[in-house]
Order: structure tokens, then C-alpha cells, then sequence
């Protein structure tokens, strides 16, 4: 294992199951929309899931090599990814337009995929209230490794956590839940009334 899948496996996010979700049209759907959490996956199944038109799916984190295989063939009109904003969400990015669960700097992207995830405007915008999450050292080291991909679609973004330190989950946006930090912990508080807020805003993303 190299120094970079370390990382990320002291983050929690390198494992090795070979799971993700499906809902809709794998056939020939006019969008398709990989998300990294199950929770996002499941209110955009609710809201927006027609199975006749949209293909959605859920990687539960960095995509495992089936899921990956899976992807690459889709045949959809738009591919749009939505995860968050820090360092391990713009790494399933790479990972998934490179179709690779380890890509490098000199690989060329083999997936036409649209980043849809939280940007730098969405935490200006749409996190009001919520607190930006600091980045601890290992989530530094895979920002690092982003950098060197020179991302020009992404150039606010990684500036934005380089210069903070700091990230933007997509929990905090519309306050759909509330991140609630305390002396050494940090947990969500689900909040139902602002659910068609965060309904909105996936709309937005997805432009339906």
C-alpha cells in the first residue's frame, strides 16, 4: 500500500468493501449523479428518483474497484458528481474522472464528469450558520496531492481549503443538519424542516 492510500486510510476512507447503491436507469439515462454519502443519495432518490430518466449512485466514500468498472460504463448525456468541500471529496473527484482508486498527476482523465460537489461560492451562499470543520494533518497531505493535478475547474476551491485550513461538508449546507461543536467532539443534529431547503439546492445542482 502507498504513502498516499496510508493516508487515506488513517482518514477512514480507504477501505476495501466492495458495495455501493444504485436507483434508476442503468441503461441510457439522460443524467446521471454519483454521489459520496449514502444520506444525499437517499433524499435525491425521495425528491428527484425516476427511474425511467436518472441513474443515481452511491460510492459510501472513495469508489471501490467494482463500483469504478461500474461507472465507466455508463452511457448517460451528463455526469455530474456531488460530495463535499474538502480534501477526500475532490480525491473521489480524480478518482472517478480517471477511473483509477489511485490516479496520478500525469494520467489523463478517461471520464467526461461535471463537478456538482460544494464550492467555494455554495459555503459563502448556502452554509450560513453552519461552522467550517478544520482539516487535520493527513487531509493536508491529500490536498497536496490534489495541487499537483492543477485542477483549473476547481483553482477556488483548493485555494479556499490551502488557505483556511479549513472545510465545508455538505451536512452544513442549508443547515439540513446542524453540526453542533463541543470541547473534543463534533456531531450532526438532523433537522427535517429544512429538508426541502436542501432539496432545493440539489436541485440546483442537478438543473432539473
Amino acid at each position: 500500500m502507498g504513502k498516499l492510500s496510508k493516508v487515506l486510510k488513517e482518514l477512514d476512507e480507504w477501505k476495501e468493501e466492495e458495495h455501493y447503491f444504485l436507483y434508476g436507469n442503468p441503461i441510457n439515462p439522460n443524467l446521471a449523479v454519483i454521489f459520496e454519502k449514502a444520506w444525499v443519495f437517499q433524499i435525491a432518490v425521495k425528491a428527484f428518483g425516476d427511474p425511467h430518466k436518472h441513474l443515481f449512485v452511491c460510492t459510501v466514500g472513495i469508489p471501490s474497484l467494482t463500483c469504478l468498472k461500474f461507472i465507466k460504463t455508463i452511457k448517460a448525456k451528463r455526469l455530474i458528481y456531488l460530495g463535499d468541500l474538502d480534501p477526500t471529496s475532490l480525491y473521489i473527484f480524480l478518482t472517478l474522472s480517471h477511473a483509477k482508486r489511485i490516479p496520478k498527476p500525469k494520467d489523463k482523465p478517461k471520464l467526461k464528469i461535471e463537478y456538482g460537489g460544494v464550492t467555494f461560492e455554495d459555503q459563502k451562499h448556502f452554509y450560513t450558520g453552519s461552522p467550517l470543520i478544520k482539516m487535520d494533518n493527513a487531509e493536508k497531505a491529500v490536498l497536496d496531492w490534489i495541487e499537483k493535478f492543477r485542477l483549473p475547474k476547481l483553482k477556488q476551491e483548493t485555494e479556499f481549503l490551502k488557505r483556511t485550513g479549513m472545510k465545508a461538508e455538505i451536512e452544513g449546507i442549508c443547515q439540513c443538519w446542524k453540526i453542533v461543536q463541543g470541547d473534543g467532539y463534533i456531531y450532526c443534529k438532523f433537522q427535517r424542516e429544512k429538508v426541502k431547503d436542501f432539496e432545493n439546492y440539489l436541485k440546483s445542482k442537478f438543473s432539473l
